[in-house]
């Protein structure tokens, strides 16, 4: 990783992109040798290629001058590579998956050591849908300020319906322009409570997009946690045996009174279910989506991992919101209200 000087006296921009977790809520098609951020959603490129490519527009249209990262498993580094295409960017591996916060250590204290401590970094997960890019750049911008001041940064996206698989962000006063304080986290409410969040209008989807200075993510890390502590003291695959699997939300975000919010209006998803994957693909008019035939069916959903191009042609007759998904291994029917189950039944067959 080369050093990256600042322009007009400003830290350098650094966005890395988080290429992790199992991806068990899209089972089958999604599994640990075909992770979600793989997989084609609506496009042609695979989520971690969309991602990269958010990160290049955000240097491109704030005209600064930045470094991608990858951190990723090390049993996935060289599926990763194969989606870089020759593109400058840092593979960081890890030796297992122990969630966001030490994936996000591991990041800060490399850009630390290499960039330095002001360095702002944009954390972004690798298998989430957005669009309204220009907006999602808008909110980078104020975003990109406000971490300069020594803040952790969240995005809040504006909730369209009472989804029960995501977090939701409680703001409270304006600080400045675009950037709020956060009364509270909520992680996963139940359907009546979600409800209530959505209406109330006060409530934000948690996108699970970051912004802060290297520098002081690391220091709240050492105030809430052991993690930096850890890594430093030990060889990466002894410092990973030892630190906790833990969210930064849980970690540092729930806890520290430097966190902000930026609501945001981007379209956004982090695919964790198929229902998400639905938005996304073009339906016929009975609001049936896939590479399938649909007979007197209305909002069903077909979708595959790709892999199979003999797969046998598949035909949905005189069904309701029916879901088919067909992995290497495993074909999965379910009904698409039980999509939030998935996890459940990968852990049971897998």
């Amino acid at each position: 990783m080369k050093a990256t000087k600042a322009e007009g006296g400003n830290p350098p921009l650094i966005s890395v992109i988080l290429a992790g977790g199992g991806g068990k809520r899209l089972f089958p098609i999604s599994t640990q040798d075909n992770p979600k951020y793989l997989l084609k959603i609506g496009s042609e490129k695979t989520l971690l290629e969309e991602t990269i490519g958010r990160a290049q527009n955000v240097s491109k249209k704030l005209q600064k001058k930045t470094k991608i990262i990858v951190v990723c498993n090390s049993k996935q580094v060289s599926s990763v590579r194969k989606n870089l295409k020759g593109e400058d960017i840092d593979i960081i591996p890890e030796p297992e998956a122990k969630n966001t916060a030490p994936a996000i250590c591991l990041s800060a204290l490399e850009v630390m050591k290499k960039i330095g401590g002001d360095a702002v970094m944009l954390v972004m997960p690798s298998d989430h849908k957005i669009e309204k890019i220009e907006r999602f750049i808008e909110a980078v911008n104020i975003g990109y300020k406000s971490a300069i001041d020594g803040n952790i940064v969240t995005f809040g996206v504006k909730p369209t319906y009472p989804e029960t698989g995501y977090g939701y962000i409680e703001i409270s006063e304006q600080l400045q322009d675009g950037v709020h304080k956060i009364r509270r986290f909520t992680e996963k409410p139940s359907y009546d409570k979600a409800k209530i969040f959505v209406e109330s209008g006060g409530f934000l989807w948690n996108s699970g997009i970051f912004m802060f200075k290297a520098e002081t993510i690391i220091e709240e890390l050492k105030k809430y946690t052991d993690i930096p502590e850890i890594m430093l003291s030990y060889d990466l695959k002894k410092a990973y045996r030892l630190v906790p699997n833990i969210s930064i939300d849980y970690a540092v975000c729930e806890k520290s009174d430097k966190i902000v919010c930026i609501p945001t209006d981007f379209t956004w998803s982090d695919i964790g279910s198929f229902r998400s994957i639905k938005q996304f693909l073009e339906s016929d008019s009975r609001g049936n989506a896939g590479q399938a035939q649909f007979f007197d069916s209305d909002e069903c959903l077909y979708i595959s991992d790709g892999k199979n191009k003999k797969r046998k042609k598949v035909i949905f007759f005189g069904l309701k919101r029916i879901a088919v998904a067909e992995g290497e291994n495993y074909i999965l029917i379910l009904p698409l209200e039980r999509d939030q189950e998935v996890k459940d039944i990968c852990d049971k067959v897998s």
